[in-house]
C-alpha cells in the first residue's frame, strides 16, 4: 500500500494525553478530506483515549468504529505503574 504523501514544510505533530502523559504523533498530509482541510495521520504507535465522548460527532464516532474494526485502532495494554482507574487508551 503505497505512504500517503506528507504536506511539506509542517512539522511532525506531537500531543500529550493530559491523563498519563501519554504521546500521539503525525503529520498534515496533501490530501483533503470531506471538511476540506488537510488529512492528518496519525503514526503507529501513538495512544489515544479509548473512551468516546459527549462532544464526538457521529462521523467521527462512524470512521473510529471502522479503524476497531479494520484492527487498524486497538487497546493498548495499560502502561506500568498506572492505577486500575486510569483511562484506557
Amino acid at each position: 500500500m503505497p505512504q500517503p504523501d506528507r504536506l511539506p514544510g509542517t512539522p511532525e505533530f506531537r500531543i500529550k494525553l493530559p491523563q498519563d502523559g501519554a504521546e500521539a504523533r503525525g503529520w498534515l498530509l496533501t490530501q483533503f478530506g470531506g471538511n476540506r482541510t488537510n488529512k492528518f495521520l496519525l503514526r503507529e504507535g501513538s495512544l489515544v483515549t479509548a473512551e468516546e465522548w459527549p462532544g464526538l460527532g457521529r462521523h467521527a464516532r462512524r470512521f473510529r468504529a471502522e479503524l476497531r474494526a479494520d484492527g487498524a485502532l486497538v487497546d493498548a495494554p495499560a502502561a506500568p505503574g498506572q492505577p486500575q482507574d486510569a483511562p484506557a487508551r
